[in-house]
């Protein structure tokens, strides 16, 4: 059903870029009345693109993202003939260039409010894009047929975490009550240089919360990283002695990156942390 009724969305939209063109010899009630149908409908339709169920908003703004990117290059591959016989027809005279330049503006503003709806939901919550393919359709955003290139790809790389992500969220429900993560001993996770563990930055993205969702029990470093390894070595051998005693775990398992497998080990072999480890 609902690949049914995405085709049909997909079908009024494009009929909506071509309404100017479809609708010019049409009764003026027939313009009025369909006009103000099919702007309620992409209103909504911009709102809610698809009506598929996702396990979180943020997937659910990326799906949607990608839907209006695929909706958008459709209905302007739709609009290109209309677009075409304007042309020809401004050219030898028989279409007035006013009447012409109105559908046209009407079709800008119609593929520009499903274009700019769908990139910047995607560019808001898509973390496979990253930063360089963000800079790249930026850059090449306004270079044909780059431009359309740069869009294909940021719609399948979205669709492809979207499926990623359902199926890997599926795969944690249905071993939630396994704790294939769980340890006999808490993980304590150290960062690399210039970083300090914070709630709003994490150094180690969405490895921790996958590993806890998992049964892990995590734990962060905290040291000072820019400091020396001597120094940084002596604020993580105090945090290992910490989370010890708080815990009565005895040991902890130490997952490092970086100048952060420096301070352990300099912790573990220099600062009498070897026990417990």
């Amino acid at each position: 059903m609902s690949i049914l009724i995405r085709i049909i969305s997909l079908i009024i939209v494009c009929f909506t870029a071509n309404a100017p063109f479809i609708l010019e010899k049409a009764p003026l009630g027939v313009k009025i009345s369909t006009g103000i149908i099919l702007a309620v409908f992409f209103v909504l339709w911009n709102i809610f693109p698809s009506v598929k169920k996702y396990p979180n908003a943020r997937l659910r703004l990326l799906a949607n993202g990608a839907e209006l990117i695929l909706a958008f290059m459709i209905s302007s591959a739709s609009a290109v003939p209309a677009v075409v016989f304007e042309i020809i027809g401004i050219a030898d005279g028989s279409v007035p260039f006013t009447h012409c330049l109105a559908r046209f503006a009407a079709l800008f503003l119609t593929e520009a409010v499903i274009f700019w709806n769908g990139i910047i939901r995607v560019y808001l919550t898509s973390m496979r894009l990253g930063i360089k393919y963000r800079v790249l359709g930026l850059v090449f955003g306004y270079f044909f047929p780059i431009n359309l290139v740069m869009l294909m790809i940021i719609y399948v790389k979205c669709v492809g975490e979207v499926r990623f992500e359902r199926r890997k969220i599926k795969l944690d429900e249905s071993r939630r009550d396994e704790r294939i993560c769980a340890t006999k001993y808490p993980v304590l996770l150290v960062h690399g240089v210039f970083f300090r563990d914070s709630r709003l930055f994490n150094y180690w993205g969405r490895i921790p919360a996958a590993l806890e969702r998992n049964g892990a029990e995590i734990f962060y470093g905290e040291q000072q990283s820019a400091l020396s390894v001597i120094e940084s070595s002596k604020e993580l051998a105090d945090r290992i002695k910490e989370i010890t005693a708080r815990t009565g775990c005895g040991k902890v398992n130490i997952i490092a990156h970086s100048k952060g497998g420096l301070d352990a080990r300099y912790a573990i072999t220099k600062l009498g942390c070897a026990e417990q480890v």
